[in-house]
């Protein structure tokens, strides 16, 4: 039997403007409902990936750290990293801090 995996942790990223301006992004900071969604939709893009439920023996998700994981019994996962649901969600949540950290920055310049 061939067992192939991905298993990767969620990643936090955090973006300062200034010392007084800090603004961190961490996946674990949304709410446990939230994060118990994410994690079945992770869960599902395993088990369709590999073909089904009883393909994916490795399929997890750890809603309060938001580590994952994918393992098909006759492939590997084929879905590049960004287009699962939590890095998805995990990137999204760090360009939104980005992009507002940058707004600060902005306005602070034109003062």
């Amino acid at each position: 039997m061939k067992l192939s995996a991905v298993i990767l942790l969620a990643a936090s990223a955090t973006t300062s403007v200034a010392a007084d301006k800090v603004s961190a992004w961490k996946i674990t900071s949304l709410s446990s409902g939230d994060r118990s969604n994410l994690c079945d939709r992770q869960i599902q893009t395993c088990q369709n990936n590999c073909g089904g439920p009883d393909e994916a023996p490795m399929a997890f998700c750890n809603s309060t750290t938001m580590a994952w994981g994918c393992g098909c019994k006759a492939k590997t996962p084929d879905f590049e990293t960004w287009n699962w649901p939590v890095p998805a969600a995990d990137c999204s949540g760090s360009n939104q801090v980005c992009q507002a950290n940058c707004n600060a920055a902005s306005g602070d310049r034109n003062k």
